[in-house]
């Protein structure tokens, strides 16, 4: 990596939440990576009433974020939860390295990097709601709405019992609907093959995405695991760790 070229970190959320998922990891990647910056988005299908009728604008919205700090020369590491896994790795398709030196690009940035934090990894055509429909249910369908609720006690469950009451009340009072259209999206990229290092940090304590499911997933995608004793929503249970792992994943890559 250029001493010149900055890394970028774009973090994308999960379903049903927002941006402020990432508001304990950021300012630690940034005070122990000195002269990286760190950008996030929030995907419209979160929150949208009545629903979006498809992941294409949350593809879009992480497709422009990577292209403009790609365009200013910044070394981009895709940091994912979730449903941001399907959606940050669709919206990288073509800022790789690999492909823009095909494509006779000459700017210094790219994407170099992508960490799926109990994050989706889809194969080719496969759709998200393909496999985890095997899981345990969780939301409520509005058919009418386009969207899928998250009840309280679905969401304690799922994403937050690792966490103290306060912040669990905290966090379960700042979910959103999420566009029903969203658990049919396909996979149409796969990074790993197109040069980009992967990381998947898997949580062994998750009650949304089981735990030997995301071992199939991060073999898929032939990718490093770090594994953490954490529920769903590690960033906010164990920010430290998290952002550790994101780190070292940064520094060993020399990207």
């Amino acid at each position: 990596m250029s001493s010149k070229t900055t890394i970028a970190f774009l973090l994308v959320h999960g379903a049903w939440h927002d941006s402020t998922t990432w508001s304990k990891v950021v300012p630690l990647l940034e005070a122990r990576l000195p002269g990286a910056i760190s950008v996030t988005v929030d995907l419209p299908s979160s929150g949208a009433v009545p629903g979006i009728d498809s992941c294409e604008p949350d593809y879009a919205v992480v497709h422009d974020a990577a292209k403009k700090l790609v365009e200013e020369g910044k070394n981009v590491i895709i940091v994912m939860h979730s449903y941001g896994g399907l959606v940050g790795t669709n919206g990288s398709q073509g800022l790789s390295r690999q492909e823009l030196s095909k494509e006779k690009k000459t700017v210094e940035g790219a994407v170099v990097g992508m960490v799926y934090i109990s994050a989706y990894v889809r194969s080719l055509g496969q759709s998200l709601i393909e496999e985890g429909m095997a899981f345990r249910q969780i939301g409520a369908v509005d058919g009418e709405l386009k969207i899928i609720s998250m009840p309280a006690d679905d969401a304690r469950e799922a994403f937050y019992h690792d966490l103290p009451e306060e912040e669990i009340v905290h966090h379960i009072s700042k979910l959103r609907p999420q566009s029903l259209a969203t658990s049919f999206g396909e996979g149409r990229y796969e990074p790993w093959n197109h040069g980009v290092p992967c990381l998947f940090v898997l949580t062994a304590n998750d009650g949304s995405i089981p735990p030997v499911y995301q071992e199939k997933m991060a073999a898929r995608g032939k990718m490093d695991v770090v594994r953490v004793d954490a529920a769903h929503t590690v960033m906010l249970s164990q920010p430290e760790v998290t952002a550790d792992a994101i780190i070292k994943f940064a520094t060993k890559s020399q990207i």
